[in-house]
């Protein structure tokens, strides 16, 4: 999932030309509790909570947002990467697959652990 989220965001940022501010990561984990929890890093990107996204730093150009999916409901970006939405799980609602997937204004970028299942 880590190498696939970045190779994405690689993809978008430096091929694409999209800016980052425009992309988030949503997830039903936190970041803390995801599977970037080691060093809040997708690559050359540094993934940042909604409140830690208006703090300054070196990498600033570099940073994406990466919150759950309910700190992000009612809010949008052009390009939302969804992740951890497991099929079946009585945690994840159809509801929330909505809520989810309705964040993105231009594209739906859905990374899962198990291809093979219904979305």
């Amino acid at each position: 999932m880590v190498r696939t989220v970045a190779e994405r965001l690689e993809r978008l940022v430096f091929r694409e030309n999209v800016d980052p501010d425009g992309i988030a990561i949503v997830s039903t984990r936190t970041l803390k509790n995801s599977p970037f929890a080691g060093n809040h890093r997708a690559g050359r990107f540094e993934l940042v909570n909604l409140d830690d996204r208006r703090r300054r730093s070196s990498s600033a150009a570099r940073r994406v947002v990466f919150d759950t999916l309910h700190r992000f409901k009612g809010l949008e970006r052009d390009i939302v990467i969804l992740l951890d939405l497991p099929w079946g799980s009585a945690g994840v609602t159809p509801q929330h697959r909505y809520v989810a997937a309705s964040r993105a204004r231009n594209l739906l970028v859905v990374v899962r652990l198990n291809p093979g299942l219904p979305a």
